[in-house]
């Protein structure tokens, strides 16, 4: 399935189900609790856990709303 033919299926497949979604998450809390552990900045936590997690929430969120608006203009047709 190439990503230039069907963005969307492609994209969906990529991100997978919902549970690879939240396994991903935590794993991205779980690296950020290691790095105030070992390093004892907070700032990296920033971009090992807070920014991953919002960019596939948002992510989700953007593929769902494009689906509803596919289906809609394939249901006018």
């Amino acid at each position: 399935m190439s990503p230039f033919k069907n963005p969307i299926r492609w994209s969906r497949s990529v991100a997978g189900s919902s549970s690879r979604v939240k396994l991903l998450a935590i794993l991205h809390i779980l690296a950020g609790i290691m790095v105030v552990w070992f390093e004892g900045h907070l700032v990296f936590v920033l971009f090992t856990t807070v920014f991953p997690i919002f960019y596939l929430y948002t992510m989700r969120h953007l593929l769902l709303a494009l689906d509803q608006k596919e289906e809609k203009s394939e249901n006018a047709n």
